[in-house]
């Protein structure tokens, strides 16, 4: 008997470590490729790359709260899907090293996918294990609105346990924004609800769909709660996407799915958080998985 829980405990050390292992090294998307240089002497604490990062972008809907001039749609510099192009974009609009804080109109206007992925990036090459992830932001919602807001985070391993932080809130949105019940160095479970979770919680009938998403836009209900779960699925495999990409599943809408695919959907969303059977689902399915990452 001791054996074999002493073999168990081996095992389990074992998965934990090629876990920090694999989020501790970039994928294709975080690979700040000819611009890592920008990374040299950049802070390893948190809360001071966040700041960094807010003093390099935007979020598109924030703009006007900063004192910016708003702009047309086709101006919001959203498409950027690699990172490396991300920082091409900002040194662009100013060339001056990361910790140079940019004002207002010489920051890259993007969404919160944006903020997640380049401190995912920075982490990374800090060899600090770390991760994009999808979900919903409960403390975005006002009390008088009925549905919740999509949203990334970017979580890290800190030696003990995973931290998900919102590197998008600064002070000002923090007061602007959110209930004031959020620490965004410290995103509390019961404040974020990850894609997995929300798509069991409607497919059980604890919620309803359109609950998720704002309800006057297309992106709401089903099409959302598929997209957020492969979204974060792909971001568990080093493969963060845009919320515009389409592949496998995620060219179908929810009504098209049949059973079998209904049931595999399923069995994502209960193995998210276990590494084994993640990578195992993903790398075997593929209607899943991204062979390539340049849509």
């Amino acid at each position: 008997m001791l054996i074999v829980i002493l073999k168990e405990i081996t095992t389990n050390s074992r998965m934990v470590k090629m876990e920090k292992e694999f989020y501790r090294e970039h994928g294709p998307i975080t690979d700040p490729g000819g611009y890592a240089y920008l990374y040299e002497g950049l802070p390893r604490v948190v809360g001071s790359l966040c700041s960094m990062i807010q003093g390099l972008m935007v979020h598109r809907e924030s703009v006007g709260l900063h004192g910016g001039e708003t702009r047309n749609g086709k101006d919001v510099d959203v498409d950027h899907r690699k990172v490396e192009r991300l920082l091409e974009k900002i040194t662009g609009l100013n060339d001056s090293p990361l910790s140079i804080e940019r004002g207002i109109e010489e920051r890259a206007r993007v969404v919160c996918r944006d903020f997640s992925v380049l401190l995912c990036s920075m982490l990374r090459h800090g060899e600090i294990p770390a991760r994009s992830r999808c979900g919903y932001a409960v403390y975005l919602t006002d009390p008088d609105r009925d549905f919740v807001y999509d949203h990334w985070l970017c979580e890290y391993w800190d030696g003990d346990r995973w931290i998900r932080v919102d590197a998008e809130i600064d002070q000002l949105e923090l007061d602007a924004w959110t209930r004031g019940d959020v620490d965004p160095l410290d995103v509390s479970p019961d404040l974020f609800m990850g894609a997995g979770d929300a798509w069991k919680a409607v497919r059980e009938g604890r919620y309803e769909e359109h609950y998720f998403g704002e309800p006057e836009s297309h992106y709401n209900g089903w099409r959302l709660l598929k997209m957020q779960l492969l979204l974060d699925l792909a971001c568990l495999n080093k493969r963060e996407m845009l919320a515009t990409d389409t592949w496998g599943l995620a060219e179908k809408d929810y009504e098209e799915l049949n059973e079998k695919e209904l049931g595999l959907l399923d069995e994502v969303a209960d193995h998210l958080d276990d590494f084994d059977e993640m990578r195992n689902l993903y790398e075997s399915n593929p209607e899943l998985r991204l062979d390539r990452v340049d849509m």
